[in-house]
């Protein structure tokens, strides 16, 4: 009987070790901005929207809470990016989106 629950004991520990190295924690920045630039009869305006984030698994997160108390910062896993240029006249507006990935 003892060896029954000892065995039990191990498996589970075992199935928690597993999933915690297999699932994890996501860390998500989104941020945007714009820059307007302008003459007497034209405009062009620049804007930014981005994401920025991290994974970790639930294994390594403590790892990773007690390493940013020393200021290290992990670098991040998905860069997304999408800036757009419009461009902007008396008789006319035209955009000219693009998008940008880096993952």
């Amino acid at each position: 009987m003892e060896s029954m629950k000892r065995s039990m004991l191990i498996a589970l520990v075992s199935m928690c070790l597993i999933a915690s190295a297999i699932l994890g924690v996501r860390f998500a920045a989104d941020g945007s901005g714009g820059t307007l630039y302008w003459k007497s009869d034209e405009a062009y305006f620049f804007t930014s929207d981005s994401h920025t984030g991290h994974q970790v698994s639930y294994l390594a997160f403590p790892f990773e809470l007690v390493a940013q108390n020393f200021f290290w910062a992990p670098l991040p896993s998905e860069q997304w990016g999408c800036p757009l240029v419009i461009h902007i006249t008396p008789s006319n507006v035209e955009r000219y989106p693009r998008s940008l990935r880096r993952t």
